[in-house]
């Protein structure tokens, strides 16, 4: 009887730490606010793609050039998506919602290239982004 709590008991540390080591979260020198160098949209309607990049997930949202951190600002509430899984290590990290996957590469603390693709109305590729702040 003892071997078997035993065996209980490290069938479910072995759970338990494989979950933690299969998500990561995202390393602190590479959260905050990431502004893509060219518009995304053209025909006067000139947004630029910004990502912001917290411990618990990413946000990204498209504003215009003088725009900085939407966090708080209702009209922006139905502009933006959100994804909370960050699977990843090293400069690369996967991420993922309902109806969107992507990819970060990390080129530098400050430079961050984004892909992302799903059922939504924005299909992005390789988006260069430097940091605002």
């Amino acid at each position: 009887m003892k071997k078997r709590i035993l065996l209980f008991f490290i069938i479910i540390t072995c759970i338990s730490s494989c979950y933690d080591i299969a998500y990561v979260g995202i390393s602190d020198r590479y959260m905050g606010t990431f502004r893509s160098r060219e518009p995304i949209f053209s025909d006067g309607y000139d947004r630029y793609l910004f990502l912001n990049i917290k411990s618990g997930g990413l946000v990204t949202y498209f504003g215009g050039s003088g725009d900085s951190n939407i966090n708080g600002l209702p009209e922006y509430e139905n502009e933006r998506i959100s994804f909370i899984n960050f699977i990843g290590d090293g400069n690369v990290y996967n991420f993922s919602n309902n109806d969107y996957v992507g990819k970060l590469v990390f080129r530098s603390d400050n430079q961050v290239e984004v892909t992302m693709k799903g059922q939504g109305v924005f299909n992005l590729n390789n988006i260069i982004c430097d940091r605002v702040n």
